[in-house]
């Protein structure tokens, strides 16, 4: 067999498992959400890039974080409204949490669970206690008060969901 020959069977096996890695990688490694909240320019960032649009900017109410359950959709949960009971649903394969307007109990996995700061309805939006709701699906959420910024930071199941 020709160098030149050699050199390409050589180069074309590199090439395949340099790239079957990375593709591997892709599979294996899990996706993380990274999300900052800033109360005080009405700002959010997902992984670095501008959440957008932002067509009722987050707040603090009561100490907590009330963000439009809309934002709830970069954490690749899924989301039921349901307008009869005023609650919202929160979900993956293997957790729901619950939470209905004006309510001191929200719901996760069935069970009741105290919240001192329930969904709200403003200007006739609703807004969602984004820590409650978002570190009840193991989320790890911090709070850096002379920023007003909320940083989450969450690995999406395996599955997506």
């Amino acid at each position: 067999m020709s160098k030149n020959l050699r050199f390409i069977l050589l180069f074309l096996i590199c090439l395949f498992f340099v790239t079957s890695t990375n593709v591997l990688a892709e599979l294996i490694e899990p996706k993380i959400v990274l999300c900052e909240i800033f109360t005080k320019t009405d700002s959010v960032l997902v992984n670095g890039e501008d959440f957008e649009p932002i067509e009722f900017p987050p707040f603090i109410f009561k100490g907590r974080t009330m963000v439009s359950p809309r934002l709830m959709s970069v954490f690749s949960l899924n989301i039921d409204y349901d307008s009869q009971t005023k609650s919202i649903t929160y979900s993956t394969k293997s957790k729901i949490v619950k939470i209905t307007y004006n309510s001191p109990v929200a719901w996760v996995n069935g069970k009741e669970v105290p919240i001192d700061v329930s969904y709200l309805i403003k200007l006739g939006r609703s807004f969602i206690p984004i820590r409650f709701v978002i570190e009840n699906f193991g989320a790890t959420v911090t709070w850096e008060a002379t920023l007003q910024k909320v940083t989450i930071v969450y690995e999406i199941p395996e599955g997506g969901e």
